[in-house]
């Protein structure tokens, strides 16, 4: 739910960080003071409380009497949102740091499950401005202010209780995909074991006996959530919940457009990922974090003083976690504290060259959440695929920098692991895409166990993914590795926005062989100019190009056969081969 309410957020903060009304109109009254991580203190927020403190001001809107008066409720609801979303917030990285501690899952659990319900209370608060004779007024000083109420109609009095069981579901989800075990030789491994040791082919032997005990299990889980979607979908009257996904997700491109993508990533990409991977391999990199951060660090100064400050701001606050330890989850993310400004950076660093990338990808996010909003709100990139470009973009650049963290050999063969895996996460995340798809197409009879563990089966090997050998102990794997993915269970196509957005990033990596200032320069704009339009606005306003371009996907084929096979860039590409 968490995605609901920062689109709520986005809607509600454009006003008070944007460009001011009227002379007469005052100051928000509240300030975003910064703490360091170990000072923010949590404490479950009173949600009845919160929606009665929203109600009340959603009723008060019709007694203001000008422009300025409308402006104080939208402070006072922006203030409350930011002490739940911080509160949320907080709660899902508690859980994250130590999955052993029954407490914090139960907060993140308590939470979630709770966050419909606010949620519908700001929908509420928004439906009312917009209806209030002030409408005009807010829209000529931020034009893209209601851009989400067409959007805001999924949560009603017969729906919030089925998203709230959502949010059970996925919790207990997330908690039974923690702690599932096999015994392989006298070693329990969790699938968390996996995510941290992919290099490790020995491990694909406890693995593939991991998903076929546990995968009929979590089949039948994730079939209880489609149905429950599906439900949602029926009563709000769209024909698929694939339609209402997309419009929770605010997504300004359609189903159709998706799917021709994932047909020219299947004509075009597919056909040479078995030979980039065994050209790419992953580099044999040990780097600890001590010595990779003043080294990332002398590298962000040389790219601009404030992307070397967004690091010192994190770094200063502690907001970050990188030692992989016990109980903590595998896998990378940054969330956001509104009420004192500032992301948090987390991440299990283990030294290889996955965990640098993943970190300077994650970076991406910390320094667009910054630069958006300095020390305020998180009121940008209301569109995840350009949210993903900020990350994405930014784990390409530090690729022409590599060379003053590594030695020119393995900064060679890291950028071309980091072009391979570009175009494999483009390849995976239109698998899961299309498997969504076709899922939630299916009526209620033709959701079965082991049709859809067939169908991931037999769509892995489309996308170029089977793996042969182990016994056999692959196929339990290929059938249901995919249902235990993050976005897939938890947040319904959300996985479209890393493919989407790759193609964007590799464009803006492209210019900066050629020019880096120049290309960085565009990056910030970017960043700075999203005003809350869609995805496909944003990239037409910055003058890039559109994922759904016929010629798009053959144009990044050619891009990456040439810097992964050819011969090296005239241009910041010492080293290549």
């Amino acid at each position: 739910m968490l995605r609901r309410l920062i689109a709520i957020l986005l809607c509600i903060g454009l006003l008070s960080s944007g460009a001011a009304f009227a002379e007469a109109i005052p100051e928000p009254a509240r300030t975003r003071t910064p703490v360091r991580f170990s000072d923010l203190v949590y404490e479950r927020p009173d949600a009845e409380a919160v929606r009665g403190a929203v109600g009340a001001l959603t009723a008060r809107i019709a007694e203001c009497e000008g422009i300025g008066d409308v402006y104080l409720l939208m402070d006072e609801a922006e203030a409350i949102f930011d002490a739940f979303v911080t509160m949320y917030s907080l709660a899902g990285l508690r859980a994250s740091l130590d999955r052993r501690d029954a407490d914090r899952v139960a907060e993140e659990k308590a939470l979630a499950i709770a966050a419909p319900s606010v949620e519908r209370v700001f929908f509420d608060f928004v439906h009312a401005l917009a209806e209030s004779p002030f409408r005009a007024d807010i829209e000529r000083e931020a034009p893209h202010f209601f851009a989400y109420l067409p959007n805001m109609t999924y949560l009603t009095d017969e729906t919030v209780p089925l998203f709230e069981r959502e949010a059970e579901l996925i919790c207990d989800y997330q908690e039974q995909l923690a702690t599932a075990i096999v015994t392989y030789w006298g070693r329990d491994y969790t699938y968390n074991d996996f995510i941290a040791n992919q290099t490790d082919y020995m491990i694909l032997y406890p693995m593939g006996l991991w998903y076929e005990t546990h995968g009929p299990g979590f089949m039948d889980r994730y079939i209880e959530l489609v149905l429950l979607r599906m439900e949602i979908a029926g009563i709000l009257g769209y024909e698929s919940y694939t339609d209402l996904a997309f419009v929770m997700w605010n997504a300004d491109y359609t189903v159709s457009d998706i799917l021709d993508f994932s047909g020219r990533v299947l004509a075009e990409l597919v056909p040479i990922v078995q030979s980039l991977g065994a050209t790419a391999p992953t580099p044999d990199v040990d780097m600890s974090f001590t010595r990779f951060r003043p080294r990332f660090r002398r590298v962000l100064a040389k790219m601009g003083e404030d992307i070397a400050e967004a690091y010192d701001t994190m770094a200063e606050y502690d907001m970050y976690d990188v030692e992989k330890t016990s109980g903590k989850d595998p896998g990378a993310y940054t969330t956001f504290f509104p009420t004192i400004g500032l992301p948090f950076l987390f991440t299990n660093f283990t030294g290889d060259g996955n965990s640098v990338n993943t970190f300077s990808h994650e970076f991406g996010h910390v320094y667009a959440m910054l630069q958006t909003n300095g020390l305020g709100s998180y009121n940008r990139a209301p569109s995840m695929d350009v949210a993903e470009t900020f990350s994405q973009a930014f784990e390409l650049f530090m690729t022409g920098h590599y060379e003053e963290i590594f030695d020119r050999r393995i900064a060679g063969r890291l950028t071309k692991m980091l072009m391979s895996r570009m175009v494999s996460v483009i390849i995976s995340t239109m698998y899961s895409t299309e498997i969504e798809v076709e899922v939630y197409a299916m009526s209620p009879d033709e959701l079965t166990a082991d049709g859809l563990a067939w169908m991931g089966k037999s769509l892995a090997a489309d996308y170029g993914m089977s793996i042969d050998g182990f016994g056999g102990l692959m196929d339990s794997m290929l059938q249901y590795d995919w249902i235990m993915q993050g976005q897939v269970f938890g947040a319904p196509f959300y996985s479209m926005a890393y493919a989407t957005s790759a193609t964007v990033a590799l464009e803006l990596w492209e210019a900066s062989l050629l020019d880096e200032a120049a290309a960085l320069d565009r990056y910030r704009a970017l960043i700075l100019d999203d005003d809350g339009g869609g995805f496909l606005e944003t990239l037409n306003t910055a003058g890039l190009k559109s994922p759904f371009g016929p010629d798009r996907i053959a144009e990044i084929r050619a891009l990456v056969e040439l810097h992964v096979f050819g011969e090296k860039y005239e241009v910041n590409m010492a080293g290549w081969n």
